[in-house]
């Protein structure tokens, strides 16, 4: 029980950890595209080639920013797990997910056999 209950501080504490780095670059986000847009510029105002570049580069960010907040909700849906009680194991099947995957995606809701067959 105890050897239990220090795995499940470890994660805990690689979840809280990956979340903290989620908002760092969630902010740092915000204040980068904040800045694009707050030196007068609009996107529309530029060059046709200009404009087009610009709005690739828009839908990037966009696409970084909506990663970034389904990661951060995928992180808290784990720490919510470890509240419950139902961490480690996987929503399908639930089986323990493997350590080793839980140690290189602390948030991984599926074991490996489940991902594979939601995959393909």
């Amino acid at each position: 029980m105890a050897e239990e209950q220090v795995e499940l501080t470890k994660f805990q504490v690689l979840l809280s950890e990956e979340r903290a780095r989620l908002e760092r670059e969630m902010e740092a986000f915000r204040s980068d595209t904040g800045k694009l847009e707050g030196d007068g510029r609009k996107r529309t105002d530029l060059g046709a080639a200009d404009g087009s570049a610009s709005l690739s580069e828009r839908e990037r960010e966009m696409g970084y920013h909506d990663q970034l907040e389904g990661t951060l909700k995928e992180v808290d849906h784990a720490l919510r797990r470890v509240e419950e009680g139902t961490y480690g194991l996987c929503e399908l099947c639930t089986e323990p997910i493997n350590e080793a995957r839980l140690e290189a995606l602390p948030f991984a809701k599926l074991c490996i056999a489940c991902q594979e067959k939601t995959e393909g």
